[in-house]
């Protein structure tokens, strides 16, 4: 992967050369053409991804209606998929490219776990990264369940 672009990435940006070296060398880039998938709900997680150009749209499907509804529209710098660095599960969501090509930097959950048990600060830094991003959503997702429980409860 071209450090040139991880180094656009904020998480990133504050690495040292040596770790910059090492992500790089395990990083791979991919390209998805405007509107392709980038994994479905359901998959087996093996990696997360880091957008490095493009939006990627974020869908879930229920399981009674089938019926897909976007859920986040995640830009430049942001990462998806990162549960998989946690416990490479089945994947939550849908991800496809939006209306441009997407570019990403593909993190393998193998290659993530090399460099977290190498004890690499960077792991470190990104699993409290992973750990802040899913206490925020847990506490929005919370947040939400209770306004329905809240609305239930008054009609």
């Amino acid at each position: 992967m071209d450090l040139t672009k991880l180094a656009n990435i904020p998480l990133f940006e504050d690495l040292n050369e040596q770790q910059s070296q090492v992500l790089a060398g395990v990083m791979r880039e991919k390209v998805v053409q405007p509107g392709i998938s980038v994994f479905s709900q359901g998959q087996r997680a093996f990696s997360c991804f880091f957008i490095v150009e493009g939006t990627v749209h974020v869908h879930v499907q229920s399981e009674e209606t089938k019926e897909s509804k976007l859920v986040a529209s995640l830009g430049k710098g942001e990462m998806v998929g990162e549960l998989a660095l946690v416990d490479g599960g089945l994947r939550s969501a849908s991800c496809k490219a939006g209306s441009d090509q997407v570019v990403l930097a593909e993190l393998q959950r193998d290659d993530f776990e090399h460099i977290l048990n190498a004890g690499n600060s960077f792991a470190f830094r990104l699993m409290d990264n992973i750990a802040i991003g899913l206490v925020s959503r847990l506490r929005e997702t919370s947040k939400k369940l209770m306004q329905i429980v809240n609305a239930d409860h008054d009609a």
